[in-house]
């Protein structure tokens, strides 16, 4: 079949004999990393060593049904102009129960790019998209476990992405895995791929090298709380309301409350009355509602 499957040891270093059975087809390649580099780098490792016009992620700990394959590839065949596709997912535990839950996603593709900076609008692992897309949007290092929410924040703003509406993945689920262990650090990293996303879509530089990357001396509530100053301060002001709406989420300790409350009267007063309906329904309802996006 015209297939490969490229399996990227990201600093692992299986020995020989735990590749053996593999070494007898000729569709599968192994890329082995020197050492742990993350999963955006290990990734594009992987696409680098593809040969095929498509790309599927498929992440080590997930199953793909039989069909996934053959029905994003026709999916893409039939739309030139669809840059990616994923599919809907359901979850199971770590033994492969079901959990009777469905991954978030959102029903309709239009509303991708207006969700995207705030969350993954689809579901990563499920996705397959075109060579190009993956070349002129590499993920990127500094956002070593989110780097996927970073690379859909970006490519929502040049491409059109579209779903599968079929359950054709099943997402594991369980409290070792890299999105739960490391939590703290994603919650930081997506306040970054927020403000990042807010620059360019308002048409300034991102500057990224400049950005506040996150830090162990600050909590989780924290850091989202200086960030959301720092859009306020750049009148980005509804990026600044969810910001300050998830720095108490984080933190709902009687001072998280106080920080939150003072960010929310202070961008009260700073914003603009055209934008005060928008600013406030970001932070009452956060960015399903006040966007008006539908999961599916």
């Amino acid at each position: 079949r015209d297939l490969e499957l490229v399996i990227v040891d990201n600093g692992c270093r299986l020995d020989a004999a735990a590749r053996a059975a593999l070494a007898t087809d000729p569709r599968v390649r192994w890329v082995a990393l020197a050492e742990d580099t993350g999963i955006g780098p290990a990734a594009n490792a992987g696409i680098a060593a593809a040969v095929g016009e498509y790309i599927a992620i498929a992440d080590y700990d997930d199953l793909s049904l039989p069909t996934r394959i053959a029905r994003e590839v026709a999916a893409l065949d039939a739309d030139p102009g669809l840059a990616l596709v994923s599919t809907f997912a359901d979850r199971m535990d770590g033994e492969g129960r079901p959990l009777g839950d469905r991954v978030f996603t959102l029903a309709a593709p239009g509303e991708f790019a207006a969700y995207a900076p705030y969350a993954a609008p689809l579901v990563h692992p499920a996705s397959m998209g075109r060579r190009a897309v993956y070349e002129e949007f590499p993920f990127r290092s500094p956002f070593r476990f989110t780097s996927e929410l970073d690379f859909y924040a970006r490519v929502t703003e040049r491409h059109r992405l579209g779903v599968i509406p079929e359950v054709l993945l099943r997402y594991r689920w369980y409290p070792s895995q890299t999105t739960q262990r490391h939590a703290a650090n994603i919650d930081q990293s997506r306040c970054v791929i927020l403000q990042l996303a807010a620059r360019r879509r308002a048409g300034r530089p991102e500057a990224l090298d400049r950005v506040e990357w996150m830090t162990e001396a600050l909590s989780a509530g924290e850091f989202a709380a200086r960030v959301a100053r720092q859009c306020l301060d750049e009148e980005l002001f509804v990026p600044a309301a969810y910001l300050a709406r998830r720095a108490f989420a984080l933190d709902r300790s009687p001072a998280g409350a106080w920080r939150a409350t003072a960010l929310a009267a202070a961008q009260w007063r700073r914003t603009p009355r055209t934008e005060r309906a928008a600013v406030t329904a970001m932070f009452r309802h956060g960015p399903v509602r006040a966007l008006g996006v539908t999961p599916a």
